[in-house]
């Protein structure tokens, strides 16, 4: 087995032994900042386990073998057979490669086309600076999100209230460092595309994150309600 393939087995065996512990254990729960750590914890162990490698050293005795002066050796002489007709194979390993790569290849270029847009809009937007965070409004977006520092939103589609309900979102994703989780998440789900689990462990992790924020939101704001039917307006547009 190529090397690159034996790896990919053992790491994908790994995240999808994470992902059932997860699904069937701590999803029911709401301890979610653990649920965070333990989402990241097995993405990490999944793709570094598989490089450890423990060895282990035996010493065998060996005895020594007499053999008698009387056994003789026999020599026997093979005549090779050749064959005229041309031998014709599929190396289905180098093609399983290339077809890995190509995947692999496009989905990285559709997550740098989707960075260089992020960045375009950071670019074009109206900025406003405040508490080491960045306000960005543009008409560009249709809901709201949050990329590290900054917070972008379209004022045009937002009343004031739904505006400090998002807000107050936005801001919980952005003082948690969300946006790591969803960048390793993703780089993930590149690398092990062909792995049906790894897109479900990705929903698993941006959900989770979307209930930490709404957790941290709901302790801020007064009115609750208001804050739910801005959730469900810019939910339902996503």
């Amino acid at each position: 087995m190529h090397p690159l393939f034996e790896y990919l087995f053992k790491a994908n065996g790994l995240l999808i032994c994470f992902y059932l512990l997860y699904k069937f254990v701590l999803a029911k729960d709401t301890f979610f900042q653990f649920s965070r750590y333990y989402l990241l914890g097995g993405i990490v162990v999944s793709v570094v386990l598989p490089f450890v490698t423990f060895t282990k050293i035996q010493y065998i005795e060996v005895k020594e073998v007499f053999i008698p002066k009387s056994a003789s050796t026999e020599t026997v002489n093979f005549i090779p057979v050749t064959s005229t007709e041309p031998v014709h194979s599929i190396n289905w390993e180098t093609i399983m490669l290339i077809t890995y790569g190509v995947i692999a290849s496009i989905l990285i270029l559709k997550l740098l086309i989707g960075l260089g847009k992020l960045f375009s809009v950071i670019k074009q937007s109206e900025r406003i600076e405040k508490q080491r965070r960045t306000y960005l409004q543009s008409h560009l977006v249709q809901s709201p999100f949050s990329f590290f520092n900054y917070i972008v939103y379209n004022p045009e589609l937002i009343n004031q209230d739904e505006l400090e309900a998002i807000l107050l979102h936005e801001e919980a994703h952005s003082n948690q460092n969300h946006s790591v989780d969803t960048l390793l998440v993703q780089f993930i789900t590149i690398f092990f595309w062909f792995n049906p689990v790894v897109w479900l462990y990705q929903k698993s992790v941006v959900q989770n994150l979307e209930f930490l924020a709404d957790e941290a939101a709901i302790a801020q704001e007064k009115d609750r309600i208001v804050y739910k039917k801005a959730m469900l307006k810019f939910n339902n547009k996503t």
